[in-house]
Formats: structure tokens, sequence, C-alpha cells
């Protein structure tokens, strides 16, 4: 019959090595993992890979810094704010961004997993910008950056009053048999 409050953490700081999993509580400031709503706000610093996967529940955070590079492997991660990563892989679990998402350097997504977004800005800073699975956002403007091409080989989705924005070097968009760009207006 006992009764409590459970304040959530303000923010945790990745603190381990250069690589680990997410679903490692010794890998996170006190041993605090990150998983459910027990954090508010993560931060990762440079030259870190952090893995989130199959092993996480759950996870919804107010915001997620990354300096490094954020992998999805599986699982669900939910901001009801910002993301923003230097670099960002995707191949399964489902990443849903209530606010905006950046990644700043390198992207890819394969063809698994889900990634939704109020919208934000996605840039490659080396090579080709190439999106091999789907990508929806919501609210505000996507923008798509790339140093050389995008190649677009998946539906890219948007509902509401969002749009999409595409800058490349070599002035080369690349939309596959299986590209379509879907708007759905608000009901």
């Amino acid at each position: 019959t006992a009764m409590g409050t459970i304040t959530p953490l303000a923010s945790v700081a990745w603190t381990a090595g250069a690589n680990g999993l997410w679903s490692n509580a010794a890998n996170w400031t006190g041993g605090a993992l990150p998983d459910g709503n027990n954090v508010l706000a993560v931060t990762i610093p440079s030259d870190v890979t952090v893995t989130f996967d199959n092993s996480v529940g759950d996870t919804t955070l107010n915001t997620l810094t990354s300096l490094g590079n954020l992998k999805m492997a599986g699982g669900n991660l939910s901001t009801s704010g910002n993301l923003s990563t230097v670099a960002y892989q995707q191949t399964s679990g489902s990443i849903n961004v209530g606010g905006s998402m950046s990644v700043t350097q390198s992207f890819a997504k394969e063809d698994a997993g889900s990634l939704k977004m109020a919208g934000g800005s996605i840039t490659q800073s080396a090579g080709d910008l190439v999106i091999n699975d789907g990508i929806s956002w919501t609210t505000n403007l996507l923008t798509l950056n790339a140093q050389n091409n995008i190649d677009i080989n998946a539906a890219l989705n948007v509902s509401g009053t969002a749009g999409l924005a595409l800058e490349y070097g070599q002035a080369n968009l690349n939309a596959g048999n299986t590209s379509s760009y879907n708007v759905n207006e608000p009901v």
C-alpha cells in the first residue's frame, strides 16, 4: 500500500569506450540504463558508436544528442523532442522522433526498420546519400543533402504541411523504380 513518485533522471551520458550496446547499464553514467521512461535526455560523445539493440525495451526520451554514431539494430526508441547525431545507421528496429532529426555527416538506412520524424535534415558529407527503405515525416520540412548524388530506392511519405528539399553536389537525383513521394493531406 506504499505510494511514491518516480522522477526520471534529467540526463545520462555514455561513459564507456568507443563501441558498445545501449542495453549495457555499465556503459552509462552511474549505471543508469536509459530504458522505458526513466531518463529525459541522453548524450553520446564524439568518436563513439552506440548500438540500440533488441535487449532494450521501448524507450522514450525528450532528446538525444550524439556527437558520434547511433546505430538502430532493434527495439523501439522515441523522442518527444529533437534527435541529433553525427552518423546514423539503421538495420532494424523502430525510431520515432517527435521533433526534428539532424544527421550531419553519414546516413545509412537498410531495408528494415521504421524511421518517422516531424522533419529535419539528413546530410551525407562524403559520397552518395542512399535511402533503401522508407522515411516518414509529418509537419516540418525534411532536407536531404549529399556531397555527391541522392539515390532514393524507397517510398518517402509526408503528411500534413511538411515538405521535402533536395540538395546535392553532383546534380544527380536517382529515384529508383520503387520510389514515390506520397502526400497525405490532413482530414
